[in-house]
């Protein structure tokens, strides 16, 4: 038996002959709204409850709701009028569910403790607000250039 320590440009060569075929032709995964939309629809809801007992402001929680069915929205599109393939989400826009759910959990964290609001919470949702502009903006700028095919999502 030989064994070898070079690097492979192709590491799951060789490793499970004839499983080498199944892999080339497999289909790279597809979007799962069942996995994605819970935790997204419970976030949403989270906000809008927050928002209805005046902990959120308004337009942020208008702004978050907005951004969430733009995306969908998008996404759906891309899905009808271009190739339908499997897209990452934006890292930002990672970033901008992490703020988030960081903001939710202040406020719930604060409302427990029987806490005002403050600077903190101005704070945070001033992140979540630009994040929430800048995510939304990027994607419109994904499926343009998708749309227009002047560029492979990512």
């Amino acid at each position: 038996m030989r064994v070898s320590c070079q690097r492979s440009s192709q590491p799951w060569k060789g490793r499970n002959p004839g499983h080498d075929d199944e892999r080339a032709r497999a289909k790279p995964p597809e979007f799962d709204f069942a996995s994605a939309s819970p935790s997204g629809a419970a976030l949403i809801g989270v906000y809008i409850i927050l928002g209805v007992a005046h902990q959120l402001s308004t337009s942020l929680v208008v702004l978050v709701v907005l951004r969430d069915v733009m995306i969908v929205g998008g996404f759906l599109l891309i899905q009808v009028f271009a190739v339908s393939k499997y897209y990452d989400p934006l890292y930002i826009s990672k970033l901008n569910t992490g703020a988030q759910v960081i903001l939710v959990g202040f406020v719930l964290a604060r409302l427990g403790l029987g806490a005002s609001a403050g600077c903190p919470d101005l704070v945070l949702s001033l992140v979540v607000a630009v994040t929430t502009i800048v995510s939304g903006l990027s994607y419109l700028v994904r499926w343009v250039r998708i749309l227009a095919r002047t560029e492979q999502a990512l």
